[in-house]
């Protein structure tokens, strides 16, 4: 046969022989990137191998600002997260965050966070590279793309079936954590005795017109479109000249519509790289897009706008927001959400460096996701404490680049058949593998002054 038509063999090879075995790894630990690739199916690089007490801070800012509670049921429509202390464009975990922030959030709704009192959903939105996002509506077809990807559209729906009574509490009962699998699939409910589907959807589909929702989309939700194969069909097939006159309305008011008659209480936009958004605008597009901003998430008159149903959190660096400040200021949106100045930080998280005693416990939680099975073995081999410290020290105390610069310190320790890697191997590392962003500048300034505790205020 010929050596084109063969099959790989790597998984195979690799059993045969793991360079990482004499540390007790089955692969390096680390990622070799210090940005994250949500999606990915490697656990070192999509954010899901996380350490929360990092960022025990940024967390709590992140409730107080955008998660309504008893104790404070006002909350930001907009919020900022940003970089303030490195001017690092990436390795400052602020993706990691959202990631985590957002799987929180969805694991119930948002009901340990809220206390119980409400039902909150997130979803995170990035820009597709390449992409040219100069019109409101490109905005929106992507934030309903992500709606989609990320299942909540459809859980939505699902919720609404539930809630029309038609469905025995038995079968309710069984329905699990993923709704899109059970309610929303037909054939599910009727492999556990519900023969009363076509019923239901139409019910749904009765709600749905009582909302006034767009009457094809409707019907695709209502009628074997709640999964992501049925609406990925009706959103595919849309033209650019629908989305214009369209994408904003579906977003902005029917899906909000949707989403209130489904008993969700907020929803929250985790917009990360803005940058690659308003950056490439001209000074015209930049205007037009803070006016938009204000408008569908401010005093327009569309359903989101008169409910503050949808809250916003975006990530931006420090020269994203002087790109900004004159736009934001002129279109009134200082009044809502300071951008700079003194009063920003009460809308702003600001990610910082990690401290040094973090060093191990964020390279702990990357072992155990790679360690062989061994009872016997150190939890930190093939490292000391010191050696640790010393990699986050010279990775400036940012996460990112301290995992990536781990990354190489082992894949050299093995190369060089290092027994032990102390401060010395990673001090000979650092001098041939510097784990620095080329041309970013390094330049620490000092941190505004954190937001008040509740009871301060």
């Amino acid at each position: 046969m010929s050596s084109k038509l063969r099959k790989p063999n790597v998984s195979a090879q690799i059993r045969k022989e793991n360079p990482y075995e004499h540390f007790k790894f089955t692969r390096n630990p680390f990622p070799k990137s210090p940005g994250v690739t949500i999606g990915s199916d490697d656990p070192r690089e999509n954010g899901s191998i996380y350490c929360p007490e990092l960022v025990k801070e940024e967390e709590r800012q992140f409730e107080k600002l955008l998660i309504p509670k008893p104790s404070k049921p006002e909350t930001n429509t907009i919020a900022f997260l940003m970089d303030y202390a490195t001017r690092r464009g990436r390795g400052i975990g602020k993706t990691a965050f959202l990631n985590y922030v957002k799987n929180r959030i969805m694991e119930d709704f948002g009901e340990k966070l809220s206390d119980g009192e409400h039902v909150i959903f997130a979803v995170y939105v990035y820009p597709i590279p390449g992409e040219n996002y100069n019109h409101s509506w490109k905005i929106s077809r992507l934030i309903i793309n992500k709606l989609l990807e990320q299942n909540i559209i459809t859980e939505a729906i699902c919720r609404l079936k539930a809630f029309t009574g038609l469905i025995p509490d038995n079968v309710l009962n069984e329905a699990g954590e993923n709704l899109a699998e059970t309610l929303g699939n037909d054939g599910w409910l009727q492999e556990k005795g519900f023969n009363k589907t076509f019923e239901l959807n139409h019910t749904v589909k009765s709600t749905l017109e009582r909302l006034s929702i767009d009457a094809e989309l409707t019907e695709f939700l209502a009628f074997g479109g709640s999964g992501i194969p049925g609406l990925s069909r009706y959103f595919s097939r849309l033209s650019d000249a629908f989305w214009r006159k369209n994408g904003n309305r579906i977003l902005f008011s029917d899906l909000i519509k949707i989403f209130q008659e489904a008993g969700f209480t907020k929803g929250i936009i985790l917009f990360d790289e803005l940058e690659k958004v308003f950056s490439p605008l001209n000074r015209k597009e930049r205007r037009t897009f803070i006016d938009a901003i204000r408008y569908y998430f401010i005093d327009g008159d569309l359903d989101n706008a008169r409910s503050s149903f949808l809250e916003v959190l975006f990530t931006i660096h420090p020269y994203l927001q002087e790109l900004m400040v004159p736009h934001w200021e002129a279109a009134g949106l200082d009044r809502f959400a300071s951008i700079g100045g003194d009063s920003a930080h009460y809308h702003t998280i600001y990610f910082r460096p990690i401290q040094d005693h973090f060093a191990i416990p964020l390279a702990k939680a990357y072992f155990q996701e790679s360690r062989l099975e061994d009872p016997g073995t150190d939890e930190l081999l093939p490292f000391d404490e010191a050696a640790l410290q010393e990699a986050l020290k010279i990775s400036n105390h940012v996460p990112g680049f301290y995992l990536s610069f781990l990354h190489t310190v082992i894949e050299k320790a093995i190369e060089e058949k290092v027994e032990k890697i102390t401060i010395e191997t990673v001090k000979k590392t650092a001098n041939t593998e510097s784990p620095t962003e080329p041309g970013v500048e390094e330049k620490i300034e000092p941190l505004p002054p954190p937001i008040k505790n509740l009871k301060e205020e």
